[in-house]
Parts: structure tokens; sequence; C-alpha cells
């Protein structure tokens, strides 16, 4: 097991960890380890012994430091003397790297392998708005002999369709727990939002876009736009994982869908995260609240034979939604 420790000075590391578990959650392999003013190597050294000594002698330990260079690094540099077989040390701490790592170590990577990961993405931490260029030097792509490149026509075959690997009702749409969790747990080659608002808020759309994880592609598309992609074979083989706002959208979406290809749409489980609560919504969980109109589409969406899920994050239970909204509604 990898155990993470969060080095900084003053409250940082602290703010890190609790930022982190309104993500994602608390977990119990997350320690924090401050330096206060007025204090010296000395007393941050005998801290983060403590926390190591607390540990079992064979856990991995994946430190995050604020500063190169600084007093958290200096000491656990110290330490690492002592413990090379079993610490890695990153610098530069900030919550993307956080929420990367406690989804690594959740899905049992040791902490080079992390570190790997983290080094290879460094880059898609850092975002600015206005979004600033830097040239860089234009990689060549050479199209291999005998590779024939797709066609720009879609291609009804009546078989073959979009590859939907995940769909998720959620207000927010696509934000850490999305970016970060489900992103790892799905493996999807791209995130798809679907939404006719964003789609044509230019802004909104751009942050959707600029907020996707490492080596997966974003794309937002209105309502009628799945109409044309589901059916197209060309799509067969991506795997994709679907944002909408609330259960109308998906309504909308599958029976503009049917309407037009005469297919029934084939989804998962449709997982809902965040539904936000506004005036005339009844709460049923703490992060999920719904309206009549709300609730006659996941009555229609119930009818017609899709099902439904609650869940933040994929480590949490599973909710019967629809017995939820029975009980607190009454519908």
């Amino acid at each position: 097991m990898t155990s993470l420790i969060i080095a900084s000075h003053g409250n940082f590391a602290d703010g890190l960890k609790q930022a982190q578990e309104m993500i994602l959650g608390h977990q119990n392999f997350v320690f924090t380890c401050s330096i206060r003013e007025g204090e010296g190597p000395e007393d941050l050294e005998k801290r983060a012994q403590n926390i190591i000594e607390q540990l079992p002698s064979e856990e991995q330990l994946l430190v995050f430091v604020d500063l190169f260079s600084g007093t958290p690094f200096n000491t656990f540099q110290k330490l690492y003397t002592g413990y090379e077989n079993r610490m890695t040390i990153i610098t530069g701490a900030n919550l993307p790297m956080v929420l990367e790592a406690v989804s690594g170590i959740q899905a049992n990577l040791n902490p080079r392998e992390i570190a790997k990961t983290l080094m290879s993405s460094k880059d898609t931490f850092i975002k600015s708005i206005p979004e600033v260029s830097v040239a860089k030097k234009p990689a060549q792509v050479d199209t291999p002999q005998g590779v024939k490149v797709a066609s720009s026509k879609p291609i009804i075959d009546g078989v073959n369709h979009w590859n939907i690997k995940h769909v998720r009702i959620d207000s927010r749409l696509l934000h850490g727990q999305v970016a970060i969790a489900w992103t790892k747990a799905v493996r999807p080659d791209r995130i798809v939002i679907v939404s006719d608002d964003v789609s044509k808020d230019k802004l909104r759309k751009e942050f959707m876009k600029q907020a996707a994880p490492p080596g997966v592609k974003v794309n937002v598309i209105p309502i009628s736009k799945f109409a044309q992609v589901y059916p197209d074979a060309r799509f067969k083989d991506t795997k994709s994982l679907l944002l909408f706002e609330k259960p109308e959208d998906i309504e909308s979406a599958i029976l503009e869908t049917e309407k037009q290809t005469k297919q029934k749409v084939s989804l998962p489980e449709i997982n809902v995260g965040t539904m936000a609560h506004a005036d005339g919504k009844t709460m049923i969980t703490k992060s999920v609240s719904v309206d009549k109109n709300d609730i006659a589409s996941i009555d229609n969406l119930v009818n017609m034979g899709y099902e439904f899920e609650l869940r933040q994050v994929p480590t949490d239970t599973k909710g019967d939604l629809v017995k939820l909204i029975k009980e607190k509604v009454g519908a």
C-alpha cells in the first residue's frame, strides 16, 4: 500500500488535503506535515518521523512538498537516505497533483508509477485565461504507408454505433470528480458534454475543453448533434464518457435519435452525481435535488428501459435514485 504525505510551509498542506476531501472524499492514506512560523527544521523532521513510524514498515511513501529547496523539501531529502526503497519525493505540490495521486493510489499504482504519470502530464496542470500561446516545435507526423485516413463522412450501417462507456448527470459537468476519479475508473478516449447551453456559450465551452484530463479529448455538442453522432459507425471504437446537465437533456437526445434513426439508443446505467438545488426543487440527497420536470423525465426514461444509480465518485456505494425520489417526493 502507498501513503501520501503532503509537506509545506504554513497551512498549505492542510488546505490541499481539505480541498481533496471535498472532491474525492476522506482518504485514510493522506497525511499532512507542516512547518509553522518560528519553528525550525527539527520540528518538521520530528513530525515527519512520527507519521512514517505509525505506518507499516513495508508502506510505500509518496511525498509532495510545496517548494524545491525549501525546508519541507530539505527535510524529506534528508530522510530519504534511510527510505530510498520506499520514498518518492515530488516538488511543486498543487491540487491537481494531489487528486491524481489519490486516484493512482486507489488504483494500486506505486509511487514511481504515479510520479511518472505526473511528470508526463505536468504541463496540463497550469492554464491561463485568456489562453497564452507558447511556441513549440511542431511534431513531425507521418502517415505510414498502407494506412488509410478515416472517412470524414458518416458511416451508417444500422449495426455499429457510438461506443458509450459511461453516462453521467452532473450540473457542474466537467470538474474534479469527473476529470480525475471517473476518468480513472472509466478510462475513456473522449469526454463529450451534451448541452445546448454550453455549446452556445463560447467562454464556458472553452473552460470545459481546458479542463480535459491528460490524454483525453473533450468535445461539447448540442443535443441535436447527439442524434447524428450516435449511429455513426466511425465512432464504434471510440470509448466515450458522456456528461449531461439534467435528465431532460438525456431524454431529448434519446427521443431525437430514435426518431431520426429508428434505432433504440443503447446506454449503460445512468450515473447521477450532482443535480444542484434551486427554488422549487426537493433535496433527496445532499448533492441531488429534483423538480417535477426532472421526475417526469426520469420516469419516462425508466419506462423506456434505462436504469439510474446515484454516486458522486466511483468508490461510493450505489444509491437507488428512483427509490429515493419515491421516499422523499412521493412520486
